[in-house]
């Protein structure tokens, strides 16, 4: 029903590099406990960032923090949608779309989108829509594409998504040459 409704039922878990411990922005939305990642906990951790609910089981009981159950955050943190607003000078947050949505639950609602001043000091750098129909059927490659091409379809799909990171490199370099030129100021675009 909301987000808000979450808080009730699910724990955030924030593992983080101990070198930053001091860029770590206070999160108040969701009970979040932060833990410092080690060599006793990093590959679980990870196996659980990538554990995708109702489709692959949870990692429990992960070294170093709290007892219980972990799968991928993007239920709760879909796209990090977080208190930008809080960190120091600007926040550039390369994305995979011009918009962020907050947790997974709300991809199915068009309207719910972040806003307000979490995002004022955040510049969202994302590829056009003309960029993307260059791309092999026209979208960004996804997990989708195993059920496009099925299971004899490896060979296609690694050559889309090869094609994609190539275009994404080109993208880059583009990026990194307009900022170097100062042409950034006349190709951003203010929502």
């Amino acid at each position: 029903m909301a987000r808000r409704h979450l808080r009730h039922w699910l724990d955030r878990v924030w593992f983080y590099d101990a070198r930053d411990k001091s860029n770590l922005l206070p999160l108040h939305d969701f009970h979040t406990d932060e833990v410092a990642l080690s060599a006793q906990n990093l590959h679980a951790a990870l196996l659980a960032s990538g554990s995708i609910p109702m489709v692959l089981n949870a990692v429990t009981d992960i070294p170093g923090a709290p007892r219980g159950s972990y799968w991928d955050g993007g239920i709760i943190d879909y796209h990090l949608h977080l208190p930008y607003q809080r960190a120091s000078g600007i926040v550039l947050y390369p994305h995979f779309t011009d918009h962020i949505v907050p947790g997974w639950l709300d991809k199915f609602h068009p309207s719910r989108r972040a806003t307000g001043s979490s995002l004022e000091n955040l510049i969202l750098i994302s590829p056009s829509k003309e960029f993307i129909t260059t791309l092999p059927n026209q979208k960004l490659p996804d997990r989708n594409d195993f059920k496009r091409y099925g299971p004899k379809g490896q060979e296609e799909r690694i050559r889309d998504w090869r094609f994609a990171v190539g275009e994404s490199q080109r993208m880059g370099e583009e990026f990194l040459a307009i900022v170097e030129s100062g042409e950034i100021a006349n190709r951003a675009c203010l929502f």
